[in-house]
């Protein structure tokens, strides 16, 4: 092992004993980390002799000798974390005809969606229209069966008038012809009786004559009643408002 250099050494001395021994040493025994360290250490040197590259290589010469003196030997093995990948590069591209084919398949079924809910609508629309018919067909029904049973109601309370009077009228006959027979029992003329039952049986017909004009006269309500409902059911046909009730 060679002593110290003395520092009273010159640089140029120590230099060319430096060239002595490196020419004396066998270029393989020297390791190959001690070679790339020597050689870093040899760019240094001559960097720190060249005054012209001084300035520009301090930084960077300083930097790698200390990444000399960190670089691990080749005996030693390192494991490098895998490179960040980006998940858009990592990812498959889409294939653009396939695109179109997938939203052109989606276009096909929403456009038949569309045409069943409109086949779907409009049957709808015809169910409700049928239903809206029969709707308004039966109401125009119950108003006519409303306007005759008004009607009966009235022919009921017409007839029942009537009926008193027929009912009156017999018992009038009924009485009289009672006191007649007493009387003839008392020995009395038989005129008297004719001419009673006479004058019945005219008043009788003028009675007739009565119910015969009430009967046109309701004959000529029912008629126009029914005019009436006829008239308001073809405006429901229609869609227009009715004139006025049927049943008025």
């Amino acid at each position: 092992m060679d002593p110290s250099p003395s520092p009273e050494i010159p640089l140029p001395d120590r230099l060319a004993a430096l060239a002595d021994k490196a020419q004396e040493a066998a270029a393989p025994r020297i390791p190959q980390s001690n070679a790339a360290l020597l050689d870093h250490c040899l760019s240094t040197l001559e960097s720190l002799l060249d005054p012209q590259s001084t300035t520009t290589t301090t930084t960077t010469d300083e930097t790698n000798c200390c990444r000399c003196h960190q670089e691990p030997t080749p005996t030693s093995t390192s494991t490098k974390p895998p490179p960040l990948t980006n998940p858009r590069s990592a990812s498959p591209e889409l294939n653009p005809s396939l695109v179109n084919s997938r939203l052109t398949d989606l276009l096909e079924e929403v456009s038949q969606l569309n045409r069943e809910w409109e086949q779907r609508r409009k049957e709808a629309l015809r169910i409700y229209g049928g239903f809206r018919q029969r709707c308004q067909d039966l109401e125009a029904r119950l108003a006519e069966r409303e306007g005759e049973v008004e009607e009966l109601r009235e022919d009921v309370l017409d007839d029942s008038v009537e009926l008193e009077g027929l009912r009156g009228t017999v018992r009038g006959l009924e009485y009289w012809v009672r006191g007649c027979r007493h009387e003839l029992g008392a020995g009395q003329d038989d005129g008297m009786v004719l001419e009673g039952v006479t004058a019945w049986i005219r008043g009788w017909k003028d009675m007739e004559e009565g119910f015969c004009v009430r009967d046109r006269v309701r004959e000529r309500k029912r008629r126009r009643r029914r005019d009436d409902r006829a008239r308001w059911r073809m405006d429901m046909d229609e869609g227009l408002p009715p004139l006025r009730d049927c049943r008025s």
